[in-house]
């Protein structure tokens, strides 16, 4: 049982030159790049099963050994398991399995600097992009049309319309936590053509008034002292609001009834 010590797999992988970061970098890469090809239409068509639950099991096994030579329990590595384990079943009974990949992607990532993670992911997101964008306008890859009457939807190499609008909406962020205050009246102009181009293509609303609002207030966060100081003072009451709203949407489940004033409030949201 000593052979398998932490800090004699550390000395065993140092071997190859793979350190902790290593292994969670490449773990992380590797599950992000299969993510983004198993969102693409030509997926379910050249890839066998066995492939998909391969590309899913190793990165996850990377994380958790990652996780094993990092961890020194204590009351938040035991919170961080938790979380995990009630993720695992929620994943479970809703049947959507990543959400346990990314909670374990987010227990793991907390011994690294958050915007390492960020560059990987940009890194990873946008080279994937611009290849699947021109590969789908080669005709390489199928686009998909979810036009309607009233709605001109394609999906320019993805399984889905919703799909890049909500990515690039994470692209934003990630520029955003990269520049800092090098965040300037060019970016912000920038991502917001690109983020109207995408609009214009998908005609996904949600992700574009989320992206528009997100540049915007970047913006004025870096050029106007007043309002970065209302954007702090602000800012202690958003981690408890995302508990306090999860509670909300729980009650709302749970409580649900054809008619009534949940049933309003799903019509209100269109049935989401």
């Amino acid at each position: 049982m000593h052979f398998f010590s932490p800090e004699d797999i550390k000395k065993n992988v140092s071997k190859f030159g793979l350190t902790p970061e290593r292994l969670f970098f490449s773990s992380y890469i590797v599950w992000l790049t299969f993510f983004f090809i198993s969102s693409l239409t030509m997926f379910d068509y050249w890839f066998p099963r066995i492939f998909f639950i391969v590309m899913r099991a190793l990165p996850l096994l990377g994380l958790a050994l990652n996780e094993y030579l990092n961890t020194t329990f204590s009351k938040k590595s035991l919170f961080g398991y938790s979380f995990i384990v009630l993720s695992g079943i929620v994943a479970y009974v809703s049947g959507d399995y990543y959400l346990f990949d990314i909670s374990v992607i987010i227990v793991a990532s907390r011994h690294y600097e958050f915007e390492k993670i960020v560059k990987a992911f940009l890194v990873v997101t946008v080279t994937l992009t611009f290849i699947t964008i021109f590969a789908t306008h080669l005709g390489l890859l199928q686009n998909r049309d979810f036009s309607s009457i009233d709605r001109s939807r394609r999906a320019w190499g993805f399984k889905y319309a919703t799909f890049l609008a909500h990515l690039f909406f994470f692209m934003t962020m990630s520029f955003a936590i990269v520049l800092k205050q090098k965040f300037n009246y060019y970016h912000a102009l920038i991502l917001f053509i690109v983020n109207l181009w995408i609009f214009a293509i998908t005609d996904t609303r949600n992700p574009f008034m989320l992206a528009t609002i997100y540049i915007v207030f970047v913006y004025y966060y870096n050029n106007f002292e007043y309002f970065r100081g209302l954007c702090l003072k602000v800012a202690k009451f958003l981690t408890p609001s995302f508990i306090l709203t999860s509670c909300f949407i729980a009650f709302l489940s749970l409580t649900y009834k054809i008619f009534g004033f949940t049933h309003f409030f799903d019509k209100l949201l269109t049935g989401r």
